[in-house]
């Protein structure tokens, strides 16, 4: 079967491997593009009158198909994900995501930012508010534990409150949850076999959250990127090692363009195409405390898909104003 005819098979007969309870339950197919993340299908299962829906994406279920595993066997395990996804805890505490996302006043100081490429993900953001600085898009998640919702425009007409308001809600909520840049020592400390001593370690530090998870938007955050300033006695480059965390090296060491031809490289070799930030490093000055390209007055327009866009000088993170 090509991936047509596997689609086609597996919402005709997915039905017959759920629970009981699901039945009479629906079931779809919709395309869904999420940040950071390819346009990709999903197979959707809904119960009748249920707010929560089952997603399951069957690319890797129709790899594994390729591989010679057996259509029933596929079923078994897309009907096992699906109640997986379903099961007890994890039901209740959507169904209280679901509600509290209703009323702004309930998830407002559970919104964050994060930061994306901007030309790949162009289109993933039409529909949400962002605000796009150079080659890289600030855009807001509502997260709670291992859950989380982008918010889109949909949701912030509902809520009544402006883009700038709500950048500057989550730019807040994110700054509180920044332990501050860490020493390169500590990170390599932490990976067996990687010890160094104080002498060995590189001039650099590490900015990222304290789940180490989509930290990059740290860039953003003005009291973020001042604190780091002190720590680093100066104006210091930005290396954008990846959307979860940010590699920050002093000014005065090494030379942008060969900073620049190593983030390019790095990100051709290492780094999976969806959680690249830029190919090039950025500068802090802490006295202007601006975030700039070394030596481009502009960035460069480049397509979508490529790596990034918007003509502009540079950015001023925004600055909380009070509501």
């Amino acid at each position: 079967m090509n991936y047509g005819e596997f689609m086609e098979t597996v919402v005709k007969s997915i039905p017959d491997y759920l629970p009981e309870e699901y039945r009479d339950a629906s079931v779809s197919v919709s395309q869904m593009q999420k940040i950071n993340s390819p346009l990709q299908d999903a197979i959707i299962i809904r119960k009748p009158d249920d707010n929560i829906a089952v997603t399951i994406y069957p690319e890797k279920f129709y790899e594994e198909y390729q591989r010679g595993v057996s259509l029933e066997e596929i079923l078994r395990q897309i009907a096992d994900a699906g109640k997986q996804a379903d099961i007890g805890g994890n039901r209740n505490r959507l169904e209280e995501m679901v509600r509290d996302i209703q009323e702004f006043g309930r998830i407002q100081d559970e919104i964050f930012v994060y930061a994306c490429n901007y030309g790949y993900n162009r289109d993933g953001l039409q529909d949400k508010p962002h605000t796009v600085a150079g080659d890289i898009a600030a855009y807001y998640r509502f997260t709670r534990g291992d859950y989380g919702v982008t918010i889109t425009d949909k949701m912030l007409s509902a809520y009544g409150i402006t883009k700038e308001e709500l950048h500057d809600i989550a730019v807040k909520n994110t700054t509180r949850t920044f332990p501050g840049p860490l020493p390169m020592e500590e990170i390599i400390g932490g990976i067996p076999g990687m010890e160094l001593s104080p002498g060995e370690a590189p001039a650099m530090l590490v900015l990222t959250n304290e789940e180490a998870c989509n930290g990059a938007g740290a860039i953003f955050c003005p009291h973020v990127l001042e604190n780091a300033g002190r720590k680093m006695g100066g104006d210091f480059y930005i290396i954008p090692s990846s959307v979860h965390e940010l590699l920050l090296v002093p000014a005065g060491i090494g030379d942008a363009e060969d900073m620049d031809q190593m983030v390019r490289e790095v990100n051709a070799t290492c780094v999976e195409p969806e959680i690249q930030l830029a190919d090039h490093v950025f500068l802090y000055d802490t006295v202007r405390k601006k975030v700039t390209v070394p030596g481009e007055k502009t960035l460069q327009e480049k397509e979508p898909g490529k790596m990034n866009v918007k003509q502009e000088d540079s950015y001023q993170p925004h600055k909380r104003t009070g509501r």
